[in-house]
């Protein structure tokens, strides 16, 4: 249970911790210092060849003596048992000393005045400073991660596999394993995401292999950044170009999104589309063909949930940069910022594709960050209801759909162009992104095998994906903040303290955790990840 707090911000700010200041008061004293084999006018010189002799006793009564010990770093700086540290400085000042050389230096210039003056500034002025170190500790925020509770309707139409399956192992191993399954069994509202399984992987990659298309658009950047947009790609990304249109995507590292709230939200929409659409006019007709993610989808159970067809229930793809699809992920859709990446030729929506090429259009790395070489891929459920067809460009789409008229549209650029159906929604409800498939993409000129290999070991996010900043770029954006974990977490923190105690679970002892904060600090993470370096 954290009951103190350091830090200099909210989240967001530019700057980290580093500039704030932490003070100590020491105990009230007078401290003498005399210098032998010393001679001169002046108290305060002493000699490099003398040695000198400290002498340290109490102030006299009535005289104010005042010692602080200021440090950069409030974090370690004054922890430190062998003495203060290289970033700090101390200042001993007491009032009787500064009035003594202030008359020594001053009180014969003729103002007698003037030295008390000057000892009125130098306290105004050491008071202010201490006054702003003071102001400058700010609060953390902090916030609860404990929802509501979940209805039950809603519990029950959560996917089965975001459960908590037995797990073999160690004691702690099987434990954190329960933890990062899944929150099926939760009562109370949740938001989350999780690393995917190596066998779920696999279903991925097969997934990405089938929906691919050696097609491209004039949304496919150049790779050399030497060529202006040009209607069916640039020559630099042709299948048979230089470098080429990429000829296999790699899967790196695979994230589920389990968000009670969000899940209610999409279950609601369909819910609502499914009655509007249920009798008269407004029947939903079937999309033709077959949406390419289907079959695949229905084979695997375990990792995709069953759909609903008979409103047009898929899994899309949806490629954006790596730390956009994990703050979508977060925090859902914003239909707003729709169009700010590749335009609205249907009008302003969310743009999905069956194909992960087109979609891989619009993914991005980080030039020499941290996601540098790697790109994203959110698979969202879409709920397309009853759709508006076309194969022409139709800016005014989004407007049918808003009046009840459609549900969304489906732009089918095979029939004039040979390339992509593009599915477009108005409403971020009717989207769930339910995995973050973090890919790197392989020449053409590369063998596959040769590929993987130097791709290097497994892939991790920049920060952990359980915490509310996992989209943030530490080095860029500095945040502070903690938060009350759930009562599952604080279950699985008493259970591992209890495994790691002298005899165990079967040592008769019992630990109960009170409460438990998560700490999410920029600075501080910076710092951790430098020092494994």
């Amino acid at each position: 249970m954290v009951t103190t707090n350091f830090g200099n911000g909210p989240i967001n700010q530019a700057s980290g911790h580093i500039t704030s200041s932490c003070y100590r008061k020491r105990p009230t004293t007078t401290t003498t210092t005399s210098t032998s084999g010393t001679t001169g006018a002046s108290s305060s010189s002493t000699s490099s060849a003398a040695s000198p002799t400290t002498s340290t006793s109490t102030a006299a009564r009535g005289a104010v003596s005042s010692s602080y010990t200021e440090t950069t770093d409030a974090y370690c700086s004054n922890a430190m048992d062998n003495g203060p540290s290289i970033m700090s400085r101390h200042v001993d000042v007491t009032a009787p000393q500064v009035t003594r050389r202030c008359l020594g230096r001053y009180g014969s210039t003729g103002d007698p005045m003037l030295a008390v003056r000057i000892v009125l500034i130098v306290v105004g002025l050491l008071a202010a400073y201490c006054l702003s170190a003071l102001t400058r500790a700010k609060t953390v925020p902090l916030s609860s991660e404990e929802g509501q509770a979940i209805e039950s309707s809603i519990k029950e139409s959560l996917p089965g596999y975001w459960g908590t399956p037995a797990v073999s192992g160690s004691y702690t191993v099987a434990l954190l394993a329960r933890h990062i399954q899944g929150h099926a069994n939760e009562s109370t509202d949740f938001n989350a995401m999780l690393y995917s399984g190596e066998d779920q992987v696999e279903h991925f990659t097969e997934l990405l292999n089938h929906t691919y298309r050696a097609r491209v658009t004039q949304d496919r950047p150049c790779p050399k950044a030497s060529c202006s947009k040009t209607p069916g790609g640039c020559p630099c990304v042709q299948p048979d170009g230089d470098p080429g249109l990429p000829a296999s995507y790699v899967v790196r590292r695979v994230i589920r999104v389990e968000d009670s709230r969000m899940w209610k939200r999409f279950m609601r929409k369909r819910d609502q589309i499914r009655r509007s659409r249920s009798t008269g006019s407004s029947t939903i007709e079937k999309v033709e063909p077959e949406v390419c993610t289907s079959g695949l989808i229905k084979e695997q159970p375990g990792t995709f949930a069953p759909v609903d067809e008979g409103v047009n229930e898929f899994y899309l793809w949806h490629g954006t940069h790596v730390r956009a699809a994990l703050s979508i992920a977060h925090e859902d859709f914003r239909i707003d910022m729709a169009g700010s990446n590749a335009g609205t030729m249907y009008g302003r929506g969310c743009y999905l594709a069956e194909n992960c090429t087109k979609a891989d259009e619009y993914a991005r790395d980080e030039p020499h960050g941290y996601y540098e070489g790697v790109y994203a891929l959110l698979l969202c459920r879409v709920c397309m209801g009853k759709f508006l067809y076309t194969t022409e460009r139709y800016e005014g789409a989004g407007d049918r759909v808003k009046s009840g008229e459609f549900d969304s549209t489906i732009g089918d650029r095979t029939k004039k162009a040979n390339t992509f159906r593009e599915f477009v929604v108005y409403n971020a409800d009717q989207v769930y992104p339910e995995y973050v498939v973090l890919y790197s993409r392989r020449p053409r000129a590369v063998a596959l095998e040769t590929f993987k290999f130097e791709l290097g070991g497994e892939l991790h996010a920049e920060l952990p994906v359980y915490w509310q900043h996992c989209h943030v770029n530490p080095g860029i954006n500095a945040f502070e903040a903690q938060y009350s974990v759930r009562a599952t977490s604080r279950v699985l923190l008493q259970q591992l303290a209890q495994g790691c105690y002298p005899g165990g679970t079967g040592s008769g002892s019992f630990i109960k955790v009170i409460s438990a904060r998560r700490i999410e600090m920029s600075s501080m993470w910076n710092r951790y990840v430098q020092f494994k370096r």
